[in-house]
């Protein structure tokens, strides 16, 4: 069972962009696919039994959900994945760690700091600005290691510690019409450093040559022929896109150095007066 599933949509249930007239797609909307995470036993990106049935009742809603997994291009989800890497193989220190080492550790530190941030007042402008150089420097190492995603969720953190990645998430917070929009609330789940870089390579790979085979067949007949397609930009774009995961693995992170990170971490708690 892979960490990163998607199912492509065949071309002809592709729903192009433009005007009636003027219809027209890109690499990235033909990447169009239903896609999930398998976490253990749960799955991201699943709706709710309780949304879905919701939905299906719902006359006012003209959407159909025939599949329960997020409807949307995949390769949003692998532009994400990799814009993230290179800061999710980079381990983090214990002293860090253990400010999230639980999920419901990790909503206490991200609740304080927010709230404290919030609550700052400084009369004078560059104490404040120092405040906040010192908050930025102190926090970005966590906001760099989520996955960004589409609005609404789910909300997802992925970070390395000692041989192991992190992949955790808290939905528990997203609803719509006062119904829980996610199939996985809030938990965790850990594997092998090796193992997570495995899946990335696997999850690429299948992009790539499931793209590759739809780009050939556009290329080579008439396939959507009532749609306009760069066939050439369509080609570009499948060559640049293939060498993208391994461009993410040689980028450097985010944090070049963990004793800045950790000097203003420190200086929050004993200058600003945060306790966390």
């Amino acid at each position: 069972m892979a960490l990163f599933e998607f199912k492509l949509k065949p071309l002809e249930e592709i729903i192009p962009w433009g005007e009636e007239n003027n219809l027209y797609l890109s690499w990235f909307g033909l990447t169009d696919s239903n896609y999930y995470m398998n976490v253990g036993k749960e799955k991201l990106f699943e709706y709710s039994t309780e949304l879905l049935r919701y939905w299906s009742k719902d006359n006012s809603n003209d959407e159909i959900h025939v599949s329960p997994y997020f409807d949307y291009q995949v390769s949003r989800l692998h532009e994400d994945l990799l814009a993230i890497l290179p800061n999710v193989l980079q381990e983090i220190p214990k002293a860090l760690f253990d400010c999230i080492a639980t999920v419901e550790k990790q909503k206490n530190w991200e609740y304080s700091l927010a709230s404290f941030a919030d609550s700052y007042e400084n009369e004078d402008p560059v104490e404040e600005m120092d405040f906040f150089d010192a908050y930025t420097q102190a926090t970005d190492w966590f906001q760099c290691r989520k996955l960004a995603g589409i609005g609404g969720g789910p909300d997802i953190l992925i970070f390395r510690f000692d041989e192991q990645v992190v992949i955790r998430w808290d939905n528990s917070d997203y609803s719509q019409d006062g119904i829980g929009t996610w199939s996985a609330s809030s938990g965790e789940f850990l594997l092998p450093v090796e193992k997570f870089v495995e899946e990335v390579h696997s999850f690429h790979d299948k992009l790539m040559k499931g793209m590759e085979d739809r780009v050939s067949l556009i290329a080579s007949n008439d396939a959507l022929s009532n749609i306009s397609i760069d066939k050439q930009e369509l080609a570009r774009e499948q060559e640049e896109r293939s060498h993208a995961l391994n461009e993410a693995i040689v980028e450097k992170a985010a944090v070049q150095s963990w004793d800045e990170v950790l000097t203003a971490y420190e200086s929050l708690q004993k200058d600003q007066g945060l306790s966390i």
